[in-house]
């Protein structure tokens, strides 16, 4: 069981199983045993953690992270993990 807590030490998210967690300015990724997905500060699931990847903000002038599914197909997200097209790429159903 692994638990992510605020500066406070109050607990904002708990795990079970072996995760690692990463970080970033906008909200915390997780990587899972089935997969990586973000949670936001407040301790909300934004994206399960069911995704084989989220890069960082390479994308439109640092705007948009990819996230990739596990058979590899991909859409694009804002800093406020919303879908955004992009790349005529558009957003899953």
């Amino acid at each position: 069981e692994s638990k992510i807590i605020d500066y406070n030490g109050k607990i904002i998210h708990q795990f079970d199983g072996q995760n690692s967690v990463t970080i970033e300015k906008e909200w915390i990724k997780v990587s899972t045993e089935t997969g990586v997905g973000i949670i936001d500060f407040d301790g909300k699931i934004r994206l399960k953690p069911n995704f084989k990847e989220i890069t960082g903000y390479n994308f439109r002038n640092n705007e948009l992270a990819k996230v990739k599914f596990k058979n590899d197909e991909f859409f694009y997200i804002d800093k406020d993990v919303k879908c955004i097209e992009f790349e005529n790429k558009t957003c899953p159903e």
